[in-house]
């Protein structure tokens, strides 16, 4: 867990013990989402909302249902809620999140069916915090990647980095030139990130040997590493053209991994999500633009929508970071200038604008 991230927990958990929750929370409005409802007594509404469970096909740890909450406490329990989304808010993406806040609503509930609701909130309080503890064991931190040894050596890029890929504008201002070359290795893939395996008298591999130029080699392995998590990569030296090289192999390359058959050089603009996705996108939304009001239609139109943003988000992380930072990576598009003109070519300025809000509130 981070140090920051542990911090504010335990600053969370020094409130709890020594302020006035129920005054702090008092304007708090009960936690509605993520499929999860926080009330001071059941109704009807909400009894409804629990008999129609939909059925979820995803890829969530934890039991995928609609659950509710409820206690007395129900205004301090949504403060403490509420405090964790601003904490954990860059940690969760649109699938992760559901896990998060399920784990902590089960916890409460469990809590209420095994104690007596006592003259405050702490107990309660409390049991969820320590619950989310333990939860962010699992939440990766970030990347501790060292440099390669010799900084001054050339970069072998056979995937990410190379001229024409999504990563290649980190390093460009930096690079001196670049040499087409080979490597006798295989090229596996593990979640549309490209893994070589080096090996001799195989398949000549290709990419480019990259020179950096001369004082800024140091700033350009620090942009690399930026984006290349340790758990994925490890560093090792090949020879390239008769000179010695720093290249990312795959760290346990043959786990969760598959080999690319006949193929000795990737491109990520080749990607599923990139190319058949998008095509799919576009093709839903042309036959699904009129619908009436049997839902079938509109259920394609949030399917392709999903499809859309898991390839917003599959582009975001090979550019940005290959880790656990949705929203972080996500929202560094909104700097992209080809994404600001684009908006602005296509997106229609109207009279009255549509508004968006938070399905929490």
């Amino acid at each position: 867990m981070e140090r920051n991230l542990l911090t504010q927990l335990e600053d969370l958990q020094h409130t709890i013990e020594t302020l006035d929750i129920a005054m702090r929370a008092s304007t708090v409005k009960e936690w509605g989402g993520a499929d999860v409802i926080i009330k001071s007594r059941m109704d009807a509404d909400t009894e409804k909302w629990l008999e129609d469970q939909p059925l979820v096909i995803g890829f969530q740890h934890i039991e995928p249902k609609r659950r509710a909450v409820i206690t007395k406490y129900s205004k301090e329990l949504s403060w403490l809620f509420t405090e964790l989304k601003n904490i954990f808010s860059e940690k969760l993406d649109y699938v992760s999140k559901y896990d998060f806040y399920a784990v902590l609503a089960q916890s409460a509930i469990d809590n209420l069916a095994n104690n007596d609701e006592a003259h405050d909130a702490k107990g309660l309080l409390f049991a969820v915090l320590n619950t989310c503890k333990g939860y962010c064991n699992d939440v990766p931190s970030k990347s501790s990647m060292n440099l390669p040894k010799n900084i001054f050596l050339p970069f072998f890029a056979y995937g990410i980095f190379k001229p024409g890929q999504l990563c290649h504008s980190r390093i460009v201002d930096l690079v001196e030139h670049s040499i087409e070359c080979t490597v006798p290795g295989l090229l596996r893939e593990r979640d549309g990130i490209p893994l070589l395996e080096l090996r001799i008298n195989h398949s000549n591999i290709k990419g480019y040997l990259i020179y950096f130029r001369a004082g800024k080699e140091g700033e350009a392995y620090d942009r690399i590493v930026g984006i290349e998590p340790d758990e994925v990569y490890r560093w090792t030296r090949v020879k390239v053209s008769n000179s010695d090289a720093n290249v990312l192999v795959g760290k346990r390359e043959q786990r969760g991994s598959s080999e690319l058959y006949h193929i000795d050089e990737w491109d990520g603009r080749t990607d599923p999500f990139f190319k058949q996705g998008l095509e799919e996108v576009e093709k839903i939304l042309v036959e699904n633009s009129n619908f009436d009001w049997d839902f079938r239609a509109l259920l394609r139109l949030q399917m392709a929508y999903m499809l859309l943003w898991s390839a917003i988000e599959r582009y975001a992380g090979l550019k940005y970071h290959l880790g656990n930072k949705a929203t972080e990576k996500v929202n560094q598009i909104a700097n992209e200038k080809c994404f600001a003109d684009a908006l602005k070519k296509n997106v229609k300025i109207v009279a009255n604008p549509r508004h968006v809000f938070s399905t929490t509130d």
